[in-house]
């Protein structure tokens, strides 16, 4: 069957529409970093962007931008924006990559390089998934780690509105795995993976997606195959 890989959290729509990687292929004294980077910031916020940015080291002491784009555009359009955006390349030596999101929950603690399980693309499982990558600034550099492109935070939603949002995904999953086979299939993919993933983490996005052709077909095939002979397995088709 392969590497068996939780299904992370899904929502309905996305919030968030490309992921830019700039790269800055030459090493550059620290104070001309800020001033370069809110240069940029600024004309991209002129522009409508909205986005949060991270900053991040490399082993080769170069820096390179992490950027999670929230507003409507498209790929053309952002690409050419940041091409006017950016220094001349004569001047700084820079490439760029934009791509679409697929993964959301995984592309947030990527860009931070939060300390989470996972496999790598090698298919090998890690405790610490992005350790080799996470590097720290030396303290008192004079920029900043992290910032936003226009107003990135949701600022206009109440606390009351927040938490009936969390109360509404909770009720989903609740829901979710209530349904036929779901939490038995979540229990069946914690026991492949002996543990590595905590069970609540991959009952939590089964529930959330439990109506999702991932999760069916992947009942449909158990209930055909291992499943098959055994009586806590329910059909409920």
């Amino acid at each position: 069957m392969g590497h068996v890989r939780a299904a992370e959290p899904q929502v309905d729509e996305a919030t968030y529409t490309w992921a830019v990687h700039i790269n800055l292929n030459e090493e550059y004294p620290p104070d001309q970093i800020s001033p370069m980077w809110k240069k940029v910031a600024r004309k991209l916020e002129d522009r409508g962007i909205v986005a949060l940015w991270v900053r991040e080291p490399n082993r080769l002491n170069k820096l390179h931008y992490h950027i999670i784009v929230k507003n409507q555009i498209s790929k053309a359009e952002l690409k050419k924006a940041i091409e006017e955006t950016m220094p001349s390349r004569k001047v700084v030596q820079w490439r760029k990559r934009v791509e679409d999101i697929k993964k959301e929950w995984r592309l947030c603690h990527y860009v931070v390089k939060a300390k989470v399980k996972g496999y790598n693309k090698q298919g090998v499982f890690k405790t610490d998934l992005y350790g080799a990558k996470r590097l720290l600034f030396k303290p008192n550099m004079p920029f900043r780690k992290v910032g936003t492109i226009g107003d990135f935070w949701e600022r206009d939603k109440s606390k009351t509105k927040m938490w009936d949002d969390i109360k509404t995904i909770a009720k989903r999953i609740g829901d979710g795995l209530e349904k036929p086979n779901v939490k038995r299939l979540a229990e069946y993919v914690y026991d492949y993976l002996n543990g590595h993933v905590p069970l609540k983490r991959i009952e939590r996005s089964f529930g959330h997606d439990a109506d999702g052709p991932a999760v069916q077909d992947w009942i449909r095939s158990l209930l055909s195959g291992e499943w098959t002979d055994e009586d806590d397995a329910v059909e409920g088709y």
